[in-house]
């Protein structure tokens, strides 16, 4: 669906765009809510435009591949890694402030690492 977006945005077909919204209108607000809890209330439009597109892509990448990411083996390094950064960067003042990419990033480097070894 990432591809779609962006072959509408490139199209500036947004009557097409604004049926995909509607189209998945619950998804979006529930990705919202979802947002807003991480985020503590602050910067939901930021939380929206960094979260999104990692759903997405993780969607279409799964789709695309072939590879189920959802295995006892892929998610079991996809939560303990989580569990250890989550931690590490909670920790560290300095870090607190860069929370969200961290933790995209370490989604990343986990199905990256699950696609490769499991």
């Amino acid at each position: 669906m990432f591809f779609e977006i962006l072959a509408y945005l490139l199209a500036l077909d947004f009557g097409r765009l604004f049926s995909l919204f509607l189209g998945n209108l619950l998804w979006f607000f529930m990705l919202a809510a979802f947002v807003y809890f991480i985020m503590e209330g602050k910067r939901l439009l930021l939380g929206m435009v960094l979260i999104m597109p990692y759903a997405l892509l993780l969607a279409d990448f799964s789709s695309v591949s072939g590879a189920v990411f959802l295995t006892g083996s892929g998610l079991l390094l996809f939560y303990l890694s989580r569990i250890a950064v989550v931690s590490f960067v909670e920790s560290t003042p300095a870090l607190k402030r860069h929370f969200l990419p961290i933790v995209l990033v370490q989604g990343w480097a986990a199905i990256i690492a699950a696609s490769l070894f499991f």
